[in-house]
This record gives C-alpha cells, sequence and structure tokens, in this order.
C-alpha cells in the first residue's frame, strides 16, 4: 500500500496444515510489527529448530528428526541408555509473566497452573489431577485475598471455559491486594500498558492516558472487559 496508508496483517493456518496465508496490506515504509503463529506439531518444531543449529555449529547430523509422546507411547524401556544432549532451564516467572499477560497467552495461563497442580499433587494427593490441584490452590490464594467462594468459579486455566465466572467485586479485591504484594512490582511490569504495548498498544493512544493505564484484556465472543489501574489528574491511583 502507498506510504502513510493504514496497513494491517493477519496470519491464517488451516487447522492441521503446515501452511501459513498472510492476507493484508503493508504500508510502503512502514515499521516492522512482529507478531507470531501456532506452531502444529511444537515437538517437532523446536527438534528442527534445534537440528539447524547444530548443523550451524559444524556438527554432522544423520537421520531425520522426529519425536515421540511417551503419553502415547509409554516410557522407552532403554531410558537409561539415552544421551541427554541439552537442557534448557526456565526463565523466572518474573519474565514468563509479562509474556502471558501482555499478549493475553492463553495456553502459557494454563499451563502455570498444571505446573502449580503438579507441585501441590506431587507434595499432597498423588492420586489427584493436576488441573484439580491447581484449581484447589488458586481457591486458596483466592480465600487468602479474601475473596468468597461464591465470588469466582473456575474449570481451568485461561478462563477461556463458558462456566468460568469472575465477579467485578472480586477482580477489585485482587487488584488492590496485588498492590499491597511484596511482589507488586512483578505484578504491575505484566500488566498491559496503554498505547504502549500488550493487547493495549492500540488503545488509549492519546495523553494523558497514554502510558498511564495498567490493565488486563479479558475479551470472548459477545465479552469484551478492562481490569487494572490508572492514576488521576489529582495524582489518586485508582483500581
Amino acid at each position: 500500500a502507498p506510504a502513510g496508508q493504514p496497513g494491517w496483517l493477519n496470519i491464517h493456518r488451516p487447522g492441521g496444515s503446515r501452511g501459513a496465508s498472510l492476507p493484508g496490506r503493508l504500508p510502503v515504509g512502514a515499521d516492522p510489527e512482529p507478531d507470531a503463529g501456532a506452531a502444529p506439531d511444537p515437538a517437532l518444531w523446536m527438534m528442527t529448530q534445534w537440528r539447524e543449529a547444530i548443523l550451524k555449529e559444524g556438527i554432522i547430523v544423520e537421520g531425520v528428526v522426529g519425536t515421540r509422546s511417551w503419553l502415547d507411547d509409554g516410557a522407552p524401556s532403554d531410558i537409561g541408555k539415552l544421551k541427554e544432549l541439552g537442557v534448557h532451564s526456565s526463565p523466572p516467572l518474573s519474565e514468563i509473566l509479562p509474556m502471558m499477560m501482555k499478549p493475553s497467552q492463553n495456553q502459557y495461563a494454563q499451563l502455570l497452573l498444571l505446573q502449580v497442580g503438579r507441585r501441590m499433587a506431587a507434595e499432597a494427593a498423588p492420586q489427584s489431577s493436576t488441573e484439580a490441584m491447581g484449581l484447589a490452590e488458586l481457591r486458596r490464594f483466592l480465600a487468602e485475598v479474601g475473596i468468597p467462594a461464591g465470588q469466582e468459579r473456575r474449570e481451568e486455566g485461561s478462563g477461556l471455559s463458558r462456566g468460568a465466572l469472575v465477579s467485578p467485586s472480586a477482580i477489585l479485591k485482587l487488584l488492590v491486594h496485588m498492590d499491597r504484594h511484596p511482589h507488586r512490582e512483578v505484578f504491575l511490569n505484566s500488566l498491559p500498558v496503554g498505547g504502549v504495548d500488550g493487547t493495549l498498544r492500540n488503545r488509549f493512544t492519546a495523553e494523558p492516558l497514554k502510558g498511564n493505564i495498567r490493565a488486563k484484556t479479558g475479551t470472548i465472543k459477545y465479552v469484551n472487559t478492562l481490569s487494572g489501574y490508572l492514576a488521576t489528574a489529582a495524582g489518586e491511583r485508582l483500581a
């Protein structure tokens, strides 16, 4: 498109396909804008990237890269003979949270719930599912915040389920609680900033709201919500 005109670009990959189409308009001279699409086979994607990285170092790789699921195939009987070629340690939660909250990455939210559930199940109730244990720990935390059981209902970690219900007063109590929490800065830094980044980069772009609003979007069909913080002209901080 001519320079200065509005542009847009979508990534579309049909389910089960490794091909993607990129419909849209790109103005001449427009700044690059990073985006992402889901990989159809994340494990194979990672192994392919790893193979290419090894080849770039001049290491010969024979055969074909493949993956297997221990959930589907069972653990290999010769696991003791396998050789560990590399380890990737997770970044700290303070770095993971912005990657979850700012773009509203639902899979990260679900996986974090399962991670908490896995820890709790290993310590207390190995017969319980990781999801059930994660939800139990979530409710324990909400009770600590002072949110009654009747103020929220969750079925999984992302909140995309139609059975997920949270009252506005519960969200407000959570925001006030986190504003006084020892890890307050970690939480605040994870929220999208109006007119700056994440799901709010194209909203609240004019002063005095730009850079002033820190809030989390919540969007499913027919529902669009926003919860967070802003400062008034008098310097009051509001949740």
